[in-house]
């Protein structure tokens, strides 16, 4: 099965919003479930069915993690290092090196104008390199 440029962008897009991904092997069905699911304890899960359809038949699938935090800050870093000089390249690396990177990251980052979708653009690219890694590891 060769997965083509748009369902690599499709599953990058799923595991940024959160997800965890799976594909059929046989046809190229892409189905996904939040990572973490414990909000679901009191709830009915409605991705149960869909993970015990996988359970029972690993071999018939490909499952695609989210990046892990360490390699997301890698991410993050690289966009900043990227920047032209300037107060937003200066404030970025600044946000990563401090407490809650993260979130001090998507702060500048939601109100540093155009950069943001620039952010949204290499986020994705990025992650369409980390499914395709996992896509190969699968393969070999």
């Amino acid at each position: 099965m060769d997965l083509t440029e748009k369902k690599f962008a499709e599953i990058a897009d799923l595991l940024i919003s959160g997800m965890v991904c799976i594909i059929e092997k046989k046809t190229g069905k892409i189905d996904s479930h939040p990572k973490d699911m414990d909000f679901f304890e009191s709830e009915e899960n409605l991705w149960e069915e869909l993970i015990e359809k996988v359970e029972e038949d690993w071999d018939s699938y490909i499952l695609f993690d989210p990046m892990p935090s360490n390699k997301s800050f890698d991410v993050m870093n690289d966009f900043a290092d990227d920047l032209d000089e300037g107060d937003l390249k200066l404030s970025l690396h600044n946000a990563l090196n401090k407490s809650k990177p993260f979130h001090n990251f998507k702060c500048i980052v939601d109100n540093s104008g155009e950069f943001r979708q620039k952010w949204f653009d290499f986020q994705l690219q990025e992650n369409i390199k980390w499914v395709k890694m996992q896509y190969e590891s699968e393969l070999d």
